[in-house]
C-alpha cells in the first residue's frame, strides 16, 4: 500500500477526494511513526552520544559502553522509523504543493497569503526561533545549578540522595545541558551574523573542556 501511495504522489497524481485521502493517509503514518514508534531514548542516545564522543578523550563516563547501553537494535530501528516519517514527510509535501500549483520549495503560489510573505515570515520566524532557543537554556540552568550543588527548584536532600544513589548523575546531567546550550547557538545562527555564530561557539567549547576536565 505504501509503495502504491509513494508512486502517485511522485508522478503527481489525484485530484480532489484522491488527493485528499492520499495526503491524510501520509500524515497518518507519520503521526504513528512519529508518536507511537518513537519514544525519547531516541532524544536520549542522540545527545549523549556528543558526551560520550567528547567524553572518551576524558574516559567519561568511566566503564560505560555506549553502543551496549545505549544504541542497541531497539533504538537503531527508531532511527530508522524517524528517517522513514521525515521521508514520507517530505514526499507529502512535495506532492501537496505541486497539486496546488504552488513552489515545491517554499510552497507560494503566484497568490501568496501575507504571513507567508518574505518580511511576515522574517518577522514571526525570529520570535519561534527566540522561544527555540530559550527552552534549552532555560534547562541547562537547571542542571547546571544541580551539578554545582543548588537545589534550584528542588531541594538539597533529594540532590544529595541521588549522588549518593548514582555518583556522578548530576554531572552527566550538566554535560547533557551543555548539548543542550550546543544547540540553542546552533538555532541562534539560524538568525545570527556568522561571527556571533563563531564567537558562541568558542565559549560553549570552553564550557565543555571544563566539565569534562
Amino acid at each position: 500500500m505504501g509503495v502504491i501511495v509513494a508512486v502517485m504522489m511522485i508522478r503527481g497524481w489525484g485530484k480532489g477526494l484522491l488527493r485528499i485521502v492520499l495526503l491524510m493517509f501520509v500524515y497518518m503514518l507519520v503521526a504513528i511513526l512519529l508518536f507511537a514508534v518513537i519514544d525519547y531514548r531516541v532524544l536520549a542516545s542522540a545527545a549523549y552520544g556528543f558526551i560520550f564522543l567528547i567524553g572518551a578523550l576524558f574516559d567519561f563516563p568511566h566503564g560505560v559502553k555506549f553502543f551496549e547501553q545505549m544504541m542497541y537494535w531497539t533504538i537503531v530501528n527508531q532511527y530508522i522509523s524517524m528517517l522513514g516519517a521525515f521521508l514520507w514527510s517530505a514526499t507529502a509535501l512535495v506532492y501537496q504543493r505541486q497539486t496546488r500549483n504552488a513552489c515545491p520549495y517554499c510552497g507560494r503560489n503566484s497568490n501568496p497569503s501575507k504571513w507567508t510573505s518574505q518580511s511576515s515570515a522574517a518577522s514571526w520566524g525570529k520570535w519561534c526561533t527566540y522561544i527555540a532557543i530559550t527552552i534549552p537554556i532555560c534547562y541547562s540552568i537547571t542542571r547546571w545549578c544541580w551539578a554545582m550543588g543548588i537545589p534550584l527548584g528542588t531541594t538539597k536532600e533529594l540532590l544529595e540522595s541521588f549522588e549518593r544513589d548514582s555518583p556522578g548523575i548530576w554531572l552527566m546531567g550538566a554535560s547533557l545541558a551543555t548539548v543542550a546550550l550546543g544547540g540553542a547557538i546552533l538555532t541562534l545562527g539560524l538568525i545570527s551574523p556568522r561571527e556571533k555564530f563563531i564567537r558562541a561557539g568558542f565559549h560553549l567549547l570552553l564550557v565543555g573542556v571544563y566539565l569534562f576536565h
